[in-house]
């Protein structure tokens, strides 16, 4: 997930995405894994989608807290 961070922050965020649903495509879930999908999806104009990520980053951890909660 640090290397989709990265993309999130170097303003790609589908290689950010694309990374992110690898790993959503495996058993591997973390809050994360969640927010960097949240974001991603965000930033393309995925609003639902940013939002079913980010109800299942909640139900994981409601207290979860990254550096940019901006969708």
């Amino acid at each position: 997930m640090a290397l989709a961070q990265a993309y999130l922050q170097t303003g790609q965020p589908a290689e950010a995405l694309a990374l992110a649903e690898q790993a959503l495509g495996s058993p591997y879930r973390t809050p994360r894994l969640h927010d960097v999908a949240a974001k991603a999806h965000a930033a393309l104009g995925h609003t639902q989608a940013a939002e079913e990520q980010t109800a299942l980053l909640l139900a994981m951890n409601p207290r979860y807290s990254s550096d940019d909660h901006a969708h």
